[in-house]
């Protein structure tokens, strides 16, 4: 084990790095969707995906390690500096996270509810007024979908 702790400290120390960007990200995309910021939340999306790609593959590297030295994880890990310090701000990520995740599922759920009104409203009012369908299609009230298909 003891040839094991450099490269498992410099291991530690990158997704500890990569792990603080991530929550800067995370905070990004917060602000993104706190200013309704389609652009930004976009940019803020890829590049989460490309931070926790990065963090999988230094993940699966620390896991290669340990297995290829015959190493117990917890107990290896447990001697490695800034392990637990890294393991605790991934957690503010997952926080993070999740915060950010509720408050799109809340606005689906707003969009969802205007739209059903909106569709109601179009029902009721026998105007012809054009909506759009869950994928984002344009629909006319009495109209059909399907003609194209005949």
């Amino acid at each position: 084990m003891e040839q094991l702790i450099p490269t498992l400290t410099a291991l530690v120390a990158e997704m500890a790095a990569v792990v603080k960007e991530m929550c800067e990200v995370l905070r990004g995309e917060r602000e993104a969707l706190d200013r309704y910021d389609s652009d930004g939340l976009n940019r803020a999306s890829a590049e989460k995906s490309r931070v926790l790609a990065r963090l999988d593959e230094l993940d699966a590297e620390r896991q290669m390690v340990l297995q290829d030295s015959g190493v117990d994880a917890q107990e290896g890990m447990a001697q490695i500096e800034g392990w637990r310090l890294m393991l605790d701000e991934l957690a503010v990520g997952r926080d993070l996270n999740r915060e950010n995740g509720e408050i799109v599922s809340e606005r689906l759920r707003q969009v969802r509810r205007a739209l059903s009104m909106l569709n109601q409203m179009t029902a009721s009012s026998g105007a012809d007024v054009e909506v759009y369908s869950p994928k984002g299609l344009s629909r006319q009230r009495g109209g059909s979908s399907t003609l194209g298909k005949a």
